[in-house]
């Protein structure tokens, strides 16, 4: 154990990357509070819904998809949050709308539902929660992500844990947090991952960096190292994220990794431009990683715009367009990206906050 925290730590990465000044939600700022202070805790009640509707077309090696084309409802989301005691106590619940209905547990459907405390920088919470791990574009609101990597499309991020974050200072934050694996099973419900993140704001520069064991088998595990790094100059950003996985009996670094970077260009307040680069590799020679599997090479290059119709603090419509192509070679003939896949969409998001109740001024 103590080699491999020596290894992580050892790990060094020059990058460029994000900006504060984009709209996009970020769901770990969420959990940790790292927003704490502002006019959430002034919230008592906040009911919202978040829907998102795309009409693409799917190519496959030249061929259309025609069961993967058309009108797609993409998400339609129910969130409820809320602060009382002045902000000593908050929750969060957000729920899926239309989701397929041969889930397994009542709870598929909830993409988080929790309780925190927050008392003098510490945060303390339960419930059904987002598995803390690094990468920006990991950490976005599923409904602002149009072109995306293996690793992002293939990992269950909603699972039952708590967490323990401690703020560091103005600008930094590290939290630990025990979850169920994301590849637990009904069989072997009693799998794990524990995961360590700091997060971290310092003039044009963020990051999201974690640490992370992931029980992907009874008594196996992976590693993840997951490097995501923001840099911000005005109304232009990039993100580059590097994902290093590792299980036993292999090669520790990149054998088995996912390197994603976004530009994007907020030409005025209306109008965002977007490009972004994925490449998904793994050559372990294992059958550890779930998410991208022994075999796989594949790039994908992306590129997209938004156009804000009307945004207001209390709802938002939004358009977008984008077009994605992918080459390379994929070994798992089950994911969306394959080798020569050109996929093409048009859409509009459309959020609305339903109720908003304030909190009373004492209790």
């Amino acid at each position: 154990m103590t080699s491999y925290f020596a290894r992580v730590w050892s790990v060094f990465l020059l990058a460029i990357a994000g900006s504060a000044v984009h709209a996009e939600e970020a769901q770990t700022e969420a959990l940790l509070n790292l927003n704490g202070g502002d006019e959430n805790t002034e919230t008592a009640l906040n009911v919202s819904f978040d829907t998102r509707i795309d009409f693409q077309n799917v190519w496959y090696d030249g061929t259309t998809d025609d069961a993967a084309s058309g009108f797609k409802g993409k998400y339609f989301m129910l969130r409820v949050d809320g602060s009382v005691m002045d902000g000593f106590v908050d929750y969060s619940w957000r729920q899926r709308l239309n989701r397929r209905k041969e889930n397994t547990s009542a709870f598929d459907d909830t993409d988080w539902v929790w309780v925190r405390v927050n008392h003098k920088g510490w945060h303390i919470s339960g419930g059904k929660e987002v598995v803390l791990v690094g990468s920006w574009e990991y950490d976005k609101n599923p409904v602002d992500v149009y072109t995306f990597s293996l690793f992002w499309d293939n990992l269950p991020c909603f699972e039952f844990g708590a967490t323990v974050a401690r703020d560091l200072g103005p600008n930094d934050n590290l939290a630990f947090q025990v979850t169920q694996s994301p590849w637990h099973t009904p069989e072997h419900n009693n799998m794990y991952a524990y995961n360590l993140l700091w997060t971290g704001h310092h003039g044009p520069y963020s990051a999201l960096w974690s640490v992370n064991m992931m029980e992907y088998a009874p008594n196996r595990y992976i590693n993840y190292i997951a490097l995501g790094n923001k840099l911000s100059f005005g109304r232009v950003w990039v993100t580059v994220d590097l994902i290093n996985r590792a299980a036993s009996h292999q090669v520790f670094l990149f054998r088995d990794f996912s390197l994603l970077s976004e530009l994007s260009w907020r030409a005025t307040d209306r109008w965002r431009f977007h490009m972004k680069y994925t490449f998904d590799n793994n050559h372990s020679g294992t059958a550890a990683d779930l998410t991208v599997t022994d075999g796989t090479h594949l790039n994908m290059l992306g590129i997209g715009a938004e156009f804000n119709v009307l945004r207001r603090s209390t709802h938002n419509l939004r358009m977008h367009a984008n077009a994605i192509y992918a080459w390379g070679r994929n070994s798992n003939p089950l994911d969306a990206l394959q080798r020569r896949t050109a996929i093409a969409d048009i859409g509009f998001r459309w959020r609305v906050d339903l109720l908003r109740v304030k909190s009373p001024k004492r209790f």
